[in-house]
């Protein structure tokens, strides 16, 4: 099953939420998944307040958070994507990285 979001910067979605709605199909599709899947690296505590925010305004998904470093996610998001194994949800990361992912396809539209 296809994941439910992709989004460019992670962070995005919760600094965002109240203009950002996600659709009824979306929602249901999270539910049938029951996680979301979070790779960053940086500050954990920034994703730790983000990821207690999500759980709150989605309390049926389980947040499952790998912190890891940027060159490292970059090597990871790729092979996992060659693959055919889309397991990430959010991603969070520099600018610098976004710009690589979206230079070799790595990333979704956001609508």
């Amino acid at each position: 099953m296809q994941r439910f979001v992709i989004a460019l910067l992670g962070a995005l979605a919760f600094w965002a939420a109240p203009v950002l709605a996600a659709s009824p199909e979306v929602i249901e599709g999270a539910k049938k998944e029951g996680e979301v899947v979070w790779y960053g690296g940086g500050s954990g505590e920034i994703d730790e307040v983000h990821a207690k925010n999500f759980s709150k305004k989605y309390p049926f998904l389980q947040v499952k958070k790998t912190r890891i470093q940027s060159q490292r996610l970059l090597v990871r998001f790729e092979a996992e994507s060659k693959a055919g194994k889309h397991i990430a949800d959010i991603v969070r990361t520099t600018d610098w990285y976004i710009d690589i992912f979206k230079q070799k396809g790595l990333l979704m539209k956001y609508e």
